[in-house]
C-alpha cells in the first residue's frame, strides 16, 4: 500500500484531480475529498518513512490539504495538526521552544538540544505558526475524548509555555493539559447527571440543583472550541470552586506525554496569596536529542512506557491460569517454588530500577520537584534554621534518660494517695475491682507519664500531624507507570483520579 502511494502513478492521479488549477476540471468537485485522503494517507507514509521528502514537499502537500474546502473537516484537521507538529520540530531545532519553558522556570534539558538550523526569530515564528494550526485543528474536530484533539491541545499546552501572562485559562499549560486528560469519564458522568427521564409519556428533569451544578463542573473541561467565551468562563468557575473546596494539605498533580516527546507537568495548590486563589505551576521535560529524529516517534514511550509493557507482560505471563488446583500440581517441588519466587523476584528489581531510573532522568529537576512538592521540598537545601531546631532535638534527647530516672525517683517517693491524685490528673481511671497495690499504682503513673509526653500537643490551625495528599491526574499512557513507588511521592498519602472534575465533585457535594 505505501509503495502504490508513493509511486508516480499515483503522483499523476493526484495531480490531474488537484483542485488548484485556474481553470478547475468538471470532476475536480466529485473526487476533492478522496483525493485529500489520499494525499494525507502519503503524508503519513512520508512522515514515518527514513527516507522521507524534504518537508517543504510534505508541508505543500498539507496546504493543498487544508485548502480544499471540499475536504472532510476531520481531514483537513490532521493536515493542520501535521503543519503544527512540522513548525514545532522548528522551533525547537532553533531553541526557541526550549527558552520559552527553561529561562521562566528554571528547568533543567534532559540533553541539549543542538541549534541545527534556524535563528531565534525563525524559531518564534514557527511557534506562532504552529500556535495557529492547531487552534484550527481544535476548531474542526470534536470533543477532547478524541485521540487528534487531545494530541493537538497537549501540543498547544507545550507552546503556551509556564506563564499565564494575557493568556485566558483555557489557552493556557495548565488548562490545556487539564482538558486533554480524563474527557471520556467526565462526559460519561455529566451525561447521567443531565439525562431525563420519560415519565407517564413526557420528558421530566430527575435531577436536584446540585446535581446541576455538578453537571456544570463536569462539563466545564468539554465546552466547544468554537464558543471559545463560555468555555474560558465555565473553566474559571471551575478553578474558583477547585481554590474553594480543596484542601490546604493537598496538591492536583497532571502529567501528560506531549505527543512531540515532551512531558508536561501541572499542579493546583490553594495559595498562601490572598491576591490568589490557586497557585498553578507548571513545567516541562524534554526528550533526549533522539526523539526529533522524527515528528512521529516519543522518545519517552520507547524509554518508559515499552519496557513497562514488557514488564507487564511477563508478570502476566506468570500468574496467569494460577490458582489452587494448578499450584499444588505445578509446584510440588521446592526446586519448582524456588524457581518460581526467584522469577517474581527478578521482575520486581527490574520493575524497581526502572521506576529509579525513571526518576532520576525525568522528574528530578528541580522545576520538576517545585511542581510536585511546592514549598515542601526538603531535599533542596537545609536551612540554618532547620539546624538549630535539629540541634535542640539531640540536646533534648541526650538528657531526656536523665529525665526519666529523675522522673521515675520521684513516682517511687510518692504515698497511694498521691499516687491517685496524679493517675486523676494524668485522665486515667482505675478499673480493677481489686484494690491495687502500690508497685502497680506507680507502675501505672509511670506509663501514664510516659504516654503523656509522647502524646502530640493539640494546637489551633493545621496540626503539623495532618497528612499531605497528592492527587494525581495522569493521561492515557502514564498512569500505567507508578509513580506511587517513585521517592518524590514517598512522603504523601498518593490517589489517583481521572479528571479535575472528580477531585473538586465530591468536595462540593460534602460541603
Amino acid at each position: 500500500m505505501n509503495a502504490l502511494i508513493k509511486s508516480p502513478a499515483t503522483t499523476r492521479l493526484l495531480s490531474s484531480l488537484s483542485c488548484h488549477h485556474r481553470r478547475p476540471k468538471k470532476h475536480s468537485q466529485i473526487f476533492e475529498p478522496l483525493c485529500a485522503e489520499v494525499k494525507l494517507r502519503r503524508v503519513r507514509v512520508l512522515l514515518s518513512d527514513s527516507s522521507q521528502e524534504s518537508e517543504s514537499v510534505v508541508s505543500d502537500i498539507l496546504g493543498e490539504i487544508t485548502e480544499t474546502l471540499a475536504a472532510t473537516a476531520r481531514c483537513r484537521a490532521w493536515a493542520h495538526y501535521y503543519l503544527g507538529l512540522i513548525d514545532v520540530r522548528i522551533a525547537r531545532q532553533a531553541g526557541a521552544l526550549q527558552d520559552l519553558w527553561v529561562n521562566y522556570t528554571g528547568g533543567e534539558c534532559i540533553a541539549t538540544v543542538p541549534h541545527r538550523s534556524g535563528s531565534r526569530r525563525e524559531g518564534q515564528h514557527a511557534m506562532e505558526s504552529a500556535r495557529s494550526h492547531l487552534r484550527s485543528t481544535l476548531l474542526l474536530v470534536g470533543p477532547a475524548s478524541d485521540a487528534l484533539v487531545r494530541d493537538a491541545m497537549r501540543t498547544l499546552a507545550l507552546l503556551a509555555g509556564p506563564l499565564r501572562g494575557q493568556q485566558s485559562v483555557t489557552m493556557s499549560a495548565a488548562g490545556l493539559i487539564h482538558s486533554s486528560i480524563g474527557a471520556t469519564s467526565r462526559q460519561v458522568v455529566m451525561n447521567a447527571l443531565t439525562t431525563d427521564e420519560t415519565i407517564n409519556g413526557s420528558f421530566e428533569s430527575t435531577h436536584d440543583t446540585c446535581d446541576e451544578d455538578l453537571a456544570c463542573i463536569f462539563g466545564s473541561l468539554d465546552t466547544p472550541w468554537s464558543e471559545l467565551a463560555e468555555r474560558n468562563e465555565r473553566m474559571n468557575r471551575l478553578l474558583d470552586e477547585t481554590s474553594k473546596a480543596l484542601p490546604a494539605s493537598c496538591r492536583v498533580i497532571a502529567v501528560a506525554l506531549c505527543p512531540t516527546g515532551e512531558i508536561l507537568v501541572t499542579s493546583l495548590s490553594t495559595s498562601t496569596d490572598e491576591a490568589l486563589n490557586l497557585e498553578i505551576e507548571t513545567a516541562c521535560i524534554f526528550p533526549d536529542a533522539a526523539a526529533e529524529e522524527s515528528i512521529l516517534d516519543s522518545t519517552v514511550y520507547i524509554e518508559v512506557m515499552k519496557p513497562l509493557d514488557e514488564l507487564i507482560r511477563l508478570n502476566e505471563d506468570q500468574i496467569r491460569g494460577l490458582d489452587t488446583t494448578t499450584v499444588a500440581d505445578n509446584f510440588k517441588e521446592e526446586s519448582s517454588k524456588r524457581d518460581w519466587w526467584d522469577e517474581r523476584q527478578h521482575a520486581d528489581h527490574q520493575l524497581r530500577s526502572l521506576i529509579e531510573e525513571v526518576e532520576s532522568k525525568y522528574f528530578s529537576s528541580q522545576s520538576v520537584r517545585r511542581v510536585f512538592l511546592g514549598d515542601d521540598d526538603d531535599d533542596t537545601h537545609i536551612s540554618c534554621g532547620n539546624l538549630a531546631s535539629k540541634f535542640e532535638q539531640a540536646y533534648a534527647s541526650d538528657h531526656k534518660s536523665d529525665e526519666n530516672v529523675a522522673s521515675k525517683e520521684d513516682v517511687y517517693s510518692m504515698t497511694v494517695n498521691q499516687l491517685k491524685e496524679e493517675l486523676e490528673n494524668l485522665q486515667v481511671h482505675v478499673t480493677t475491682r481489686k484494690r491495687p497495690s502500690k508497685k502497680q499504682l506507680v507502675d501505672m503513673v509511670i506509663e501514664a507519664r510516659a504516654a503523656s509526653a509522647t502524646r502530640p500537643e493539640q494546637s489551633g490551625g493545621t496540626s503539623d500531624s495532618d497528612e499531605k495528599c497528592m492527587l494525581l491526574i495522569l493521561d492515557e499512557n502514564l498512569h500505567r507507570f507508578p509513580f506511587e513507588g517513585m521517592a518524590i511521592c514517598s512522603k504523601w498519602a498518593v490517589s489517583r483520579v481521572p479528571s479535575l472534575p472528580f477531585a473538586v465533585a465530591p468536595l462540593i457535594k460534602s460541603r
